[in-house]
């Protein structure tokens, strides 16, 4: 590493270590005065479940938003993100509406309970700033010092299981919680002919997501198992099983989907020609989806696909989809993750056969 290089890591770290301090000091405060408020919701209350961004985080909530619906069938329960993360819940049916993560926004809604699923202290004021009576949150290396029901963020919990627990310390029921996305008929309608131009409606599919790790701030590209890699996957699953292959992805993944399609005839490439709810109709219609830790992937996951998700630098613990599939991870040692992240280049390390192991696994295949 450069001189540079440690001269930031450094300044990230004092600016962390410092950041945790005054959360501590703050959560010490706050804990004092939120102990005596009451923190039992009301028989019918109005709910609000705050999560900026991105689209694969607000797909890992919606077990939790499942089980709150059960618990609360006529109670109003609204979203707040951004525009970027909406695609993941529009028609959801067990949400009331979505609404802008703006204090402004949450003081209009006059709720009475406000759930934030981040670890972000600054996310977590916003409920504060809008009085919001009762808060809940993760309160990871005190950051929820804001909340006055703060959840356990334990290492080995998913960020999906732990908004679970948010749930559950609501006295929420979370037996039987699943993964909900919702394609509309349009959607639906919409995927049907696109594998019927495509020569596919009666075929035995596969859908793979060769791109990913770009959201709004943030750009890790090192998530990306290689596209050779990919394309020799599609190419082993139609010689030995004649399952054909189709890649999805958004606008800024048609690279990836480019060079995967270019190597393996037998994949058809979607990748950047879909709306959200039109890739969600389409994975619904797979037997199997393959891709890296990305939106797409907890779309599988959300539409009920088995999945088979490969992880590099993104802690698999962590950020593994809430639903039915396997983690294909690359070997190395969990010291190495630091807050969901390896600073390791690592995907390569995941191997074809890895993964084709786990796509016969979760397909049922001969010899899986």
């Amino acid at each position: 590493m450069s001189k540079g290089n440690q001269i930031h890591e450094y300044a990230l770290h004092v600016r962390e270590e410092l950041i945790t301090a005054i959360c501590r000091v703050l959560g010490a405060v706050t804990g004092r005065l939120a102990s005596r408020q009451d923190t039992v919701p009301p028989p019918n209350p109005s709910i609000v479940i705050l999560r900026r961004c991105c689209l694969g985080d607000v797909l890992s909530s919606t077990p939790m938003v499942d089980a709150i619906r059960r618990r609360y069938p006529l109670a109003r329960i609204d979203y707040a993100t951004s525009a970027y993360a909406r695609p993941a819940i529009e028609g959801n049916p067990d949400l009331s509406g979505t609404i802008e993560p703006r204090v402004a926004s949450l003081r209009r809604g006059r709720y009475d309970v406000a759930i934030t699923l981040e670890r972000s202290p600054a996310a977590g004021m916003l409920p504060w700033l809008a009085g919001i009576p009762i808060r809940v949150g993760p309160n990871n290396l005190s950051r929820g010092f804001a909340h006055n029901l703060r959840v356990a963020c334990p290492p080995d919990r998913s960020e999906a299981g732990i908004a679970l627990d948010c749930a559950a310390a609501l006295g929420v029921s979370t037996d039987g919680a699943r993964a909900r996305f919702c394609p509309t008929d349009h959607d639906e309608a919409a995927a049907a002919k696109l594998l019927d131009d495509a020569g596919l409606a009666s075929a035995q599919l596969v859908a793979m997501a060769p791109g990913g790790g770009v959201n709004p701030g943030m750009s890790l590209t090192g998530k990306r198992w290689p596209p050779n890699r990919f394309a020799a996957l599609a190419e082993r699953l139609f010689e030995d099983f004649g399952w054909r292959t189709i890649l999805l992805g958004g606008p800024g993944d048609r690279p990836s989907g480019q060079a995967v399609a270019g190597a393996a005839p037998s994949s058809h490439d979607f990748t950047g020609g879909t709306s959200f709810g039109q890739m969600g109709a389409l994975i619904r219609r797979c037997r199997l989806f393959v891709g890296n830790d990305s939106s797409p992937l907890h779309l599988a996951a959300a539409v009920g696909t088995p999945f088979a998700g490969i992880f590099g630098p993104s802690d698999p613990v962590r950020h593994r989809p809430f639903g039915r599939g396997e983690a294909v991870a690359a070997r190395i040692p969990r010291s190495a993750y630091r807050n969901g992240f390896a600073d390791v280049d690592c995907i390569e390390m995941v191997t074809l056969e890895e993964v084709l192991g786990a796509c016969l696994r979760l397909a049922g295949a001969p010899g899986s």
